[in-house]
C-alpha cells in the first residue's frame, strides 16, 4: 500500500531582526528530483537532506513540478510529491516519515526571531491512514513537529517539545491546503 502526501515547502525562513531572508526553503534550484540523489553525509550539497527513506534513491519517493506548489505560493516555481511507504521509517520504527530536511538548518548559530512557513496537503487518491503515526514536519532537534494519525487519531496535529499537550489539531480534509507559520525565538 502506498500512501502520497503532495508537501508544497516554501517555508520562507525570515529574521525580524535582520529582516533578510536566510532560508528559502523551496525547491525552486532544483530542475529535477534527481539532484535530490546527490546528497549525502559525505556529499552534503543543496537545501535538503533525505537520508532517512529507506534503500532507494530520494528521486524514487519524490517527484517535483509545478503541479505540486501550493497556488496560493507566489515564489515557489514547483512543489514536492513524496510517497510514503514500508521504506518510510527510521531505524525499525513504526511511525512513516516524510524525510525531507533543511539541511543544516537551523543550527548553533541561529539567533533572534526566525519565521518558518510551509504548506502542504493530502490528495484524495491514496490518503494517509489515522491508524499509522505520520511525521510528516518535523525539525531536526524535534522542537516541533507536525503528525497526523498514530495517539492523534485522525487529526493534522502540532506539538513542541516532542512531547504533550498536542497544541493545535484539525481533520485533515483531502485537496485542502494548510499553510503553516512558526515563530522561533532563539
Amino acid at each position: 500500500m502506498k500512501t502520497s502526501l503532495v508537501v508544497a515547502i516554501f517555508g520562507l525562513f525570515i529574521s525580524t531582526i535582520l529582516a533578510k531572508q536566510i532560508f528559502n526553503g523551496n525547491f525552486n534550484d532544483y530542475s529535477s528530483s534527481a539532484q535530490l540523489d546527490l546528497w549525502s553525509w559525505s556529499n552534503r550539497v543543496g537545501e535538503w537532506e533525505t537520508y532517512i527513506h529507506g534503500p532507494t534513491v530520494a528521486s524514487d519517493w519524490i517527484q517535483l513540478s509545478p503541479n505540486y506548489k501550493n497556488p496560493g505560493d507566489m515564489v515557489a516555481k514547483q512543489g514536492a510529491r513524496v510517497q510514503i511507504n514500508g521504506t518510510a521509517v527510521w531505524n525499525g520504527q513504526t511511525m512513516l516519515r516524510t524525510e525531507i530536511i533543511p539541511e543544516g538548518f537551523p543550527n548553533s548559530a541561529e539567533v533572534g526571531v526566525l519565521y518558518y512557513q510551509w504548506s502542504m496537503k493530502q490528495t484524495s487518491q491514496n490518503q494517509l491512514k489515522s491508524q499509522n503515526e505520520h511525521q510528516l514536519v518535523f525539525f531536526e532537534a524535534h522542537f516541533a513537529d507536525i503528525k497526523y494519525g498514530g495517539p492523534g487519531g485522525a487529526k493534522l496535529y502540532f506539538y513542541v517539545n516532542g512531547g504533550n499537550p498536542i497544541l493545535w489539531s484539525a481533520d485533515f480534509t483531502p485537496d485542502t491546503w494548510f499553510t503553516f507559520a512558526l515563530k522561533v525565538d532563539y
